[in-house]
């Protein structure tokens, strides 16, 4: 395969086109295309995907599926996507120490600490030990 037909088949493949019709348009077999882009790594860019965050294309990598271009992205989806942020939280009692405090609502928290849980678990005796 010539490199020119190299360079016409990765740009063919990033815009979508299927081994069959890379072939027919290069002349060459559909195995020789479905062979070259298992080598090189094009053989998902049919079901290429798109940074949720900023739009970006992403190519594929050899293992997994990658769902955003960095981790900056990552962040700043899931920062602006936030179900269970401070505006969802609702006050509760301690069932020890009577204090208020937050947690969201389908939370089945009873202590506002992990020291109040401890002391309504073990008794009186463990609040001396901790």
């Amino acid at each position: 395969m010539l490199s020119s037909q190299k360079d016409a088949l990765r740009r063919m493949r990033e815009n979508g086109k299927s081994y069959g019709q890379i072939a027919a348009a290069l002349g060459l077999s559909e195995n020789t295309v479905k062979s070259y882009c298992r080598r090189a790594g094009l053989q998902t860019f049919v079901a290429r995907t798109i940074c949720p965050q900023c739009g970006k294309i992403l190519l594929p990598e050899k293992h997994g599926r990658r769902h955003f271009c960095s981790d900056t992205c990552r962040y700043a989806w899931a920062y602006s996507h936030r179900i269970l942020g401070p505006q969802n939280a609702i006050q509760k009692q301690c069932a020890v120490c009577k204090n208020p405090f937050f947690s969201y609502p389908s939370s089945h928290r009873k202590y506002c600490s992990h020291g109040c849980y401890i002391a309504d678990r073990y008794g009186r005796e463990a609040e001396r030990h901790g």
